[in-house]
C-alpha cells in the first residue's frame, strides 16, 4: 500500500462492499472545510477518519469533527464510538452532559 494513494483508490477505500460509512461534513458558508467519516460497526461505530483543511487548524475542526461523532451516536442511542487508538464512550461528559 502506498502513502499517497490517488484520489480514485481513496474513494474506492472509503465506500469499498465492507464499510457503510457516514459523512459529516462541516461547511464555511458553501466551502467544504472538514469531514467526519464514521463506519458502522457491531457494536457501535467507529470514527473512521476525520479530514479538516490546513488553512482551517484554528478552529480545532479534527476535535470539532469528533465531537459531532459523539453527539450523533447519542442521539441515536449507540452506547460506543470506537477510534483507532482510543475508545470513546458515547454517555461520557465529553460533550458537556
Amino acid at each position: 500500500m502506498t502513502d499517497n494513494p490517488s484520489e480514485e483508490s481513496y474513494a474506492k477505500f472509503l465506500t469499498s462492499s465492507w464499510s457503510h460509512p457516514q459523512f459529516i461534513e462541516v461547511r464555511d458558508q458553501s466551502r467544504l472545510v472538514a469531514v467526519a467519516v464514521t463506519d458502522y460497526v457491531h457494536q457501535g461505530r467507529s470514527a473512521f477518519y476525520t479530514l479538516f483543511d490546513p488553512a482551517y487548524r484554528q478552529n480545532s475542526l479534527g476535535t470539532y469533527g469528533i465531537l459531532q461523532q459523539i453527539s450523533t451516536a447519542k442521539k441515536h442511542d449507540i452506547p460506543n464510538l470506537f477510534r483507532p487508538t482510543l475508545f470513546w464512550r458515547a454517555i461520557t461528559s465529553a460533550t458537556g452532559d
